[in-house]
């Protein structure tokens, strides 16, 4: 409307800031030029997350990661493990419960009350895997990965990323591919504003973009 210039605040993982950063900004030069997006990582601990709906516009992150509020699904991605194309348990480029059991993971951590849906996985199938490094999202991942015998679980975009360009495959294992949903959230009390619908059609768009590819 004629609100000349409106700043939106948005919290979101590295994963998906890396993903939708472009497509987004595309997006609103198009449409918004007089609209800013200030981007910031998700809040660490899940409790603030509640008081940080009311200080931000919206939060983006997994469903079943435990953000309150209302939300709706953006896009999807696969997990995938990854390991260095060297390393010498892989064989066929499989490996099996026993090698996860064994090599040292690197673990994703989103704050101490979160379970990623890698770690859910993993349960699932009784694996009790050793943590070697613990990271605070999912693009550093590949980068802990490289030149080690380190294994890792990130969506399947980031791995395909960086595979070939750090020396990595990505290994077949007995684990559930879960997936990861990414959705924005946003507090009850704004769900009849204007500017907060428009942000989350915008957020959508920009998400069928990463899902579908551009629109020509």
């Amino acid at each position: 409307g004629s609100r000349g210039e409106q700043l939106f605040y948005i919290a979101a993982t590295d994963y998906f800031l890396s993903q939708i950063t472009s497509p987004l900004l595309n997006l609103l030069k198009d449409e918004a030029p007089g609209v800013d997006i200030k981007f910031s990582v998700l809040p660490k601990d899940p409790t603030m997350a509640e008081i940080d709906l009311l200080r931000r516009d919206v939060i983006i992150a997994a469903t079943g990661m435990g953000v309150a509020g209302k939300h709706q699904s953006l896009f999807s991605d696969n997990f995938v493990c990854i390991v260095d194309k060297n390393n010498p348990r892989l064989r066929d480029g499989k490996l099996e419960l026993s090698d996860l059991n064994e090599l040292r993971h690197v673990k994703v951590s989103f704050g101490d009350a979160i379970v990623t849906p890698t770690d859910i996985s993993l349960t699932d199938l009784g694996a009790t895997p050793q943590v070697g490094i613990t990271v605070d999202g999912f693009l550093p991942v590949p980068f802990a990965v490289a030149h080690t015998t380190m294994v890792g679980f990130v969506p399947e975009r980031v791995a395909n990323e960086y595979a070939e360009r750090l020396g990595l495959v990505i290994a077949e294992t007995p684990v559930h591919s879960s997936m990861l949903i990414e959705s924005v959230h946003w507090h009850p009390s704004k769900s009849g504003d204007p500017a907060l619908k428009w942000l989350v059609t915008m957020l959508r768009k920009a998400s069928e973009e990463i899902e579908f590819g551009k629109a020509e």
